[in-house]
Order: C-alpha cells, then sequence, then structure tokens
C-alpha cells in the first residue's frame, strides 16, 4: 500500500508541474500579444483600417489633415504638404483627387476610430510648391468610404467606395429646408443689430455665407440624383455648415461628415440653427439690448 500511494503521489506531482508550466506559458504569450497590439496601436492611429477587407475597385490616395479639420463638399481649403511624391501620383493617375482623411475624438466617430471612415473626396485645384513642400488647395467633391489599407509606405494608400445615402422622406425635408432659410434669415438679422456677424469690413453676413456655400455645393456635386430635390436639398444640408463656421459648433461638422441620411442631416443643421439663436438670446438678455423684440419680431413662421 505504502508503495502504490508514493507511486501515486509521484504522479500526480508531475500532472501538476505539466499544468503549471502550460499556464505559465499560456500567461506569457498573452502579456506579449497584448504589449504588441499596445504598442502598434501607439504607433500608428489607423491600425484599425487594417482589419477591413472590403477592396473595391477604384483605389485614392489617403492624406491626412489636423484633427480639428474636416472638409465639407463644396468647401475649398489649403493645407501644407511634404509629400510631393503622393500629390504627384495623384495628378498622374487620379485625375487630381484624393481621399482626405480626418482624425477625430473617439467619441464622434460612429466606428469607434481614431479616424473617420468617411472622408472627403477632393480635387485637387492649385499647387504652390516652396523649398520644402506644397501648399495644396483642394475643394470636396464628395465623400467616400475607407474600405481596406493597401499600405503605408511611401505614402499611405486605401481602397474606398463612393458614399451612398437615404434620402428619408422628401416631404418632411423640404419643410425642414424651409425652416433653415429662416433661421438664416432670422440670425442674421439679430447678428447685425447686436454688430457681431461680420468679424472685419471684408467679412459677409451669416446669410450671404450661407448662399455662397449653397452655390458652390451644388456646383461641386458630382453625384447623379434621380429628382432634382434631392440635389438641391444635399446642397443645402452642406451649405449650413459651411456658414457657420464659429469654433464653438466645429463637432457639428464631424457629425455632418459621417451621416448617411439627408433627412436627418438636415435636421441636425436645424438643431445647429436652433442652438446658435439661444446663445444670441442669451447675448441680447445679457446686455439688455432694447431692440430685443424687433431683433427676433417677424413675418416668418417655422412649419
Amino acid at each position: 500500500f505504502s508503495a502504490i500511494m508514493s507511486n501515486f503521489l509521484r504522479r500526480k506531482g508531475k500532472c501538476i508541474f505539466f499544468f503549471a508550466t502550460l499556464l505559465f506559458h499560456f500567461l506569457v504569450l498573452a502579456a506579449n500579444g497584448f504589449a504588441t497590439s499596445k504598442r502598434l496601436s501607439q504607433c500608428t492611429r489607423v491600425a484599425p483600417l487594417c482589419s477591413l477587407t472590403n477592396p473595391k475597385t477604384e483605389t485614392l490616395h489617403l492624406c491626412l489633415i489636423a484633427s480639428n479639420l474636416v472638409i465639407l463638399p463644396g468647401e475649398q481649403t489649403t493645407f501644407y504638404s511634404k509629400e510631393v511624391s503622393l500629390l504627384e501620383e495623384c495628378l498622374e493617375e487620379y485625375e487630381g483627387k484624393v481621399a482626405m482623411g480626418t482624425l477625430a475624438p473617439k467619441e464622434l466617430s460612429s466606428d469607434g476610430d481614431d479616424l473617420l471612415r468617411v472622408s472627403s473626396l477632393c480635387r485637387i485645384v492649385d499647387l504652390n510648391p516652396n523649398s520644402n513642400g506644397v501648399f495644396v488647395t483642394v475643394r470636396a467633391i464628395g465623400r467616400v468610404r475607407l474600405e481596406s489599407l493597401e499600405r503605408v509606405y511611401p505614402f499611405m494608400k486605401v481602397y474606398c467606395s463612393l458614399m451612398s445615402e437615404d434620402h428619408g422622406d422628401l416631404a418632411k425635408g423640404n419643410l425642414v429646408a424651409d425652416n433653415i432659410e429662416i433661421f438664416m434669415r432670422k440670425l442674421t438679422r439679430a447678428e447685425e443689430n447686436l454688430k457681431i456677424g461680420c468679424r472685419s469690413e471684408d467679412e459677409t453676413s451669416l446669410l450671404q455665407r450661407y448662399k455662397h456655400a449653397y452655390g458652390q455645393a451644388l456646383e461641386s456635386d458630382t453625384t447623379q440624383y434621380d429628382l432634382r430635390t434631392i440635389q438641391l436639398l444635399t446642397a443645402i444640408s452642406w451649405a449650413v455648415f459651411t456658414a457657420l463656421d464659429d469654433p464653438e459648433f466645429q463637432h457639428y461638422r464631424f457629425r455632418a461628415l459621417d451621416w448617411d441620411n439627408l433627412y436627418e442631416r438636415l435636421k441636425l443643421a436645424q438643431y445647429m440653427l436652433r442652438e446658435k439663436e439661444l446663445r444670441l438670446r442669451g447675448i441680447c438678455m445679457k446686455l439688455e439690448s432694447p431692440t430685443q423684440n424687433e431683433i427676433w419680431s417677424s413675418d416668418d413662421t417655422f412649419r
């Protein structure tokens, strides 16, 4: 009996040692894997794109811009770049088209990534080189959805698909568009009375900026629509965010770029204008303006 028990304990000890060794190696591998993934996420903010595997036929380059900037359809902007080879290939291979990626806070990204999956599709309209790089002027002509990362060196290249969106209820969309125009007239009148609309003699009023942005969005839109009404409403939905360029409303621009429903984007624009109105009303009350009633009284009625 003593011999049997001794043999059993010897075998049991070997089993325990075997499983303990196996558990130790498993924990080491898990720790190494976690450390590696953490290093990769720190090295690049676009690592999540590598997990996408839906390559499309059209390849566009991706150029990252500042995290607090987003280019909406119809807008034109100039930035500085040292990626001369990227710009040359865009002009030679893709007729000057480039996908402008936007870094954004995670809470503003519907996919939960640092890089917004929906990016602006832009066309290069001017290049002004200097000794170290190039000043690039681009105009947004649409949106693309980033599908997969092809390469990162010598510059980033991605597969993109053209962005499509739901139109929603067009009848309600027209009502919201009417409300937006009423808001624009009221807010412009309020800013002019408070003398806060134009920050310099060269700047235009909110209503003028809106009309200009509307024309630019309409002219730059390359999408084929079934109805003219959809194209007009789309231009209105972008023009509002372009015209209201106050820094405190920049977060609305991130959301507008990412949304894929025209009616919902129009409602978002109306909500932003409502917030702007409340801010101006607060300024009127703080200044105890004697013309408060004149500022906000109007024959315009919301629908």
